[in-house]
């Protein structure tokens, strides 16, 4: 591999860290929001529900970016289909 291509990978692989860690801190903010909203207005735990539904998103979110399934998954799916197309063409010539 060269430089440029574990630069590229590298630079993919932050984007996508990044971009969990903003989902996870706006996630943070709106929950604290509407649990103070529901406190105040409310005697039904309403909040529990985008809690539960949007920090399910997150959790998946957090397992795909940064987890186990993370980038080594994709870059495995991404070789497995750029071996298959190479040789494709190379019957094809």
């Amino acid at each position: 591999m060269t430089e440029q291509e574990i630069l590229q990978i590298a630079r993919k692989r932050a984007d996508a860290k990044l971009g969990f860690y903003i989902h996870l801190s706006v996630y943070v903010l709106v929950m604290i929001l509407l649990f103070a909203i529901n406190y105040l207005s409310a005697a039904h735990p309403w909040s529990l529900y985008p809690f539960l539904g949007w920090g399910l998103g997150v959790a998946i979110h957090g397992f795909v970016s940064v987890g186990v399934v993370g980038s080594g998954f994709r870059e495995q799916l991404l070789q497995a289909e750029i071996s298959k197309l190479k040789s494709q063409q190379s019957t094809n010539a």
